[in-house]
């Protein structure tokens, strides 16, 4: 499952949605958001100074991208962070955006919507 399901604002696909409309996607974060606005070296890694994602969406075969997304988290008393995130898509991700850098497997580079 890659984010199957996700929704993604109407803002973030420009191009084919009138703003405020929703619209059923297939996502799958693709990079910090930091990183992609990146214009020189950093000396440590973008998402321990800053948290967002850009993600790529498919839409009718297109492909699109959608910047600063993070996932939407709830209260949860099954958690020892006591959140969770809200969409099944982020199961295996963090309880909590505290530690960004958490959300990717640095050995495989991929992300924790990737299972």
């Amino acid at each position: 499952l890659i984010g199957v399901g996700a929704y993604l604002a109407g803002t973030a696909l420009r191009d084919q949605l009138s703003p405020g409309s929703v619209i059923k996607a297939q996502c799958q974060i693709r990079g910090y958001q930091a990183d992609m606005m990146l214009t020189v070296a950093r000396s440590r890694p973008a998402c321990e100074t800053s948290c967002g994602f850009y993600v790529e969406a498919i839409v009718a075969g297109r492909r699109y991208t959608a910047t600063n997304f993070m996932p939407k988290y709830a209260t949860s008393y099954h958690s020892d962070t006591g959140f969770r995130a809200v969409d099944q898509a982020f199961s295996c991700c963090p309880t909590s955006a505290h530690d960004c850098c958490a959300f990717q497997d640095f050995s495989t580079g991929l992300f924790c919507d990737n299972w």
